[in-house]
């Protein structure tokens, strides 16, 4: 069995190929999509949904038989058929041209595995069996979402916008890295799961030690004693 290298890829405005137009077809249409990927898609015959991503601008479809020239430009292929003979021609043509193909639930046939994903704002963790068991990446990915919620992710979110803060006023990382953990430890993950962002805000900075300067402030009119 194949030993992947993890990695997540950049597909923004970058052309990326699917093949197939069925339900696994549209469930790879749509996270590319979030990934702001150029892409096309070559079926025979595609979904109710993919047909409307495609009228509303969000990829290319080209009804009918893939030729070798659909490759050109792309960065990866997704093949989502159940032709097994298109498949292999598929492996031939993107590997003639150096291109990354992934064949769904082929893995032989494979240069990545797209593995089971779940999001929290700007949290990623994905879950790979390396293609032995999609059936038990789907059962991990349930187990982990139960732990892992959506307020994780607003506190990624807090951390980040408080990082160029925190960066220029403690300036050893070891020290950085026990603040956050402090905050990590902290009541604030209850307060954002509570949806209480702004007292979640103020106590991080408290305990990282932030000043909270208050704007300047007009100095009131003060009277000339020699007017008069």
């Amino acid at each position: 069995m194949a030993r992947y290298y993890p990695i997540s890829l950049n597909v923004e405005g970058r052309r990326c190929l699917i093949v197939g137009g069925g339900r696994v077809a549209e469930r790879k249409v749509n996270t590319l999509i979030e990934a702001r990927a150029d892409l096309y898609l070559v079926a025979r015959e595609v979904t109710p949904g993919i047909e409307a991503l495609a009228e509303s601008g969000a990829l290319h479809v080209r009804i009918g038989e893939p030729v070798e020239d659909d490759l050109e430009g792309a960065v990866l292929v997704i093949a989502a058929t159940d032709d097994e003979a298109l498949n292999r021609q598929l492996r031939e043509w993107a590997g003639a041209r150096s291109i990354l193909i992934n064949v769904v639930d082929v893995p032989e046939l494979c240069d990545f595995i797209v593995p089971a994903r779940i999001n929290r704002g700007p949290i990623a963790i994905t879950i790979s069996t390396g293609g032995s068991s999609p059936a038990l990446s789907k059962h991990l990915r349930r187990v982990i979402e139960e732990h892992v919620t959506e307020a994780h992710g607003r506190l990624a979110e807090l951390m980040g916008r408080l990082r160029d803060e925190v960066f220029g006023s403690i300036h050893t990382q070891p020290s950085r890295a026990a603040a956050w953990q402090r905050v990590i430890d902290s009541d604030v993950i209850d307060l954002l799961a509570a949806g209480e962002h702004g007292e979640a805000e103020r106590l991080a900075r408290q305990i990282i030690g932030l000043d909270e300067r208050p704007r300047d402030k007009e100095a009131p009119d003060v009277p000339d004693p020699e007017a008069s």
